[in-house]
């Protein structure tokens, strides 16, 4: 098993290579690429597993951060709503037969979860598996939400 690793943040994968170490993964290619407008050369098309982790209002994570709320402006939703749709379809379109997607978020808002999973059903001829909100608030936690499609 082989895993790719890519954010737009080189600062991001700077920790991430920690996180891994700490985790015991030793091999592991990680680049910075902005999967908005660019999809890297054969990535999807040879990949059994993608997770893709998209930018979001991090509205579940407002439970540690409250005061993002008060200063939180709605029209952020329409526009990382734009980003993942983009990110997806650079991502999706390209997906081997037989592969596994999940779609991440760590927002609470059904415009960048639910509506995106649909988008992807409507859009690239997957399957959905799964999807869940995890509520995180019970046990002090962040809320997320997955959706798991397969081609």
């Amino acid at each position: 098993m082989s895993i790719t690793v890519s954010d737009v943040r080189e600062s991001i994968l700077h920790n991430l290579k920690g996180r891994f170490h700490t985790a015991g993964i030793k091999t592991y290619d990680a680049f910075v690429a902005d999967l908005i407008r660019e999809t890297p050369p054969g990535i999807a098309s040879t990949a059994d597993l993608i997770l893709i982790d998209v930018p979001c209002t991090g509205s579940g994570t407002w439970g540690r951060t409250p005061e993002e709320l008060y200063f939180f402006n709605p029209d952020k939703i329409r526009r990382y709503s734009g980003m993942q749709q983009q990110i997806v379809s650079n991502l999706a379109a390209n997906l081997a037969p037989g592969a596994w997607l999940i779609y991440s978020t760590c927002s609470v808002f059904k415009k960048e979860n639910e509506d995106i999973a649909a988008f992807l059903l409507e859009n690239f001829g997957l399957e959905q598996d799964k999807m869940e909100n995890i509520k995180g608030y019970d046990l002090q936690a962040d809320t997320m939400f997955a959706a798991r499609f397969h081609r």
